[in-house]
Formats: C-alpha cells, structure tokens, sequence
C-alpha cells in the first residue's frame, strides 16, 4: 500500500485526490467513484459497469471528490479533519489521521 499524501475535508465535504492516483486510476472529470465505509477507513474505487449500493461522487475539474453528509456522519468525520491516501490496487483507502 503506497501512502501518497494527507488532505482536509473541505467545509463541503471534498477533499482533492492526488492527481498519481486519479492518472493511475484513469479517473478524469465527471469520472464516478464508489465510496464504500468499511470500519474506519472508507475504500475508493472508480465505479464499474455493474450497480452497487454504496455512496457514489463524481471527481470534478479540480480533482476533488465530495462526501456526502450521510457518509461524513457514519465515519465520524468534520470538516478540517486530516485523513490519509493509499492506492491499493485497482483503488485507494482514505482513514481519518489522528
């Protein structure tokens, strides 16, 4: 697991992906990334052909992907919080610092 970078949480819930990540995981603008919680770390995967019920962003111009309200509240996530960046595979982990 190669750790890239550390970020904040946006007061809108975003926080940018480093662009290594969005080029090894060809995700470009309006690309779509499933968000899936698991315990303390929420696992990024840029979204398939198939449905899947988990939380669903859309990475923008600017590299930024948004948490949803629902998902900053079962992470226990706030604003300004430091989370850290691993890309795993076809993927990335995103936990809280603390």
């Amino acid at each position: 697991m190669e750790r890239y970078s550390t970020r904040h949480i946006d007061e809108v819930n975003r926080i940018t992906l480093p662009i290594e990540i969005r080029k090894r995981l060809v995700l470009e603008t309006d690309s779509i990334v499933i968000l899936q919680p698991i315990g303390n770390i929420v696992v990024v995967q840029k979204k398939n052909e198939k449905k899947i019920k988990y939380f669903h962003s859309k990475v923008n111009q600017l590299g930024k992907i948004e948490f949803s309200d629902e998902l900053m509240r079962n992470m226990n996530w706030k604003h300004e919080d430091g989370i850290a960046i691993y890309h795993v595979d076809d993927g990335m982990v995103i936990l809280k610092r603390v």
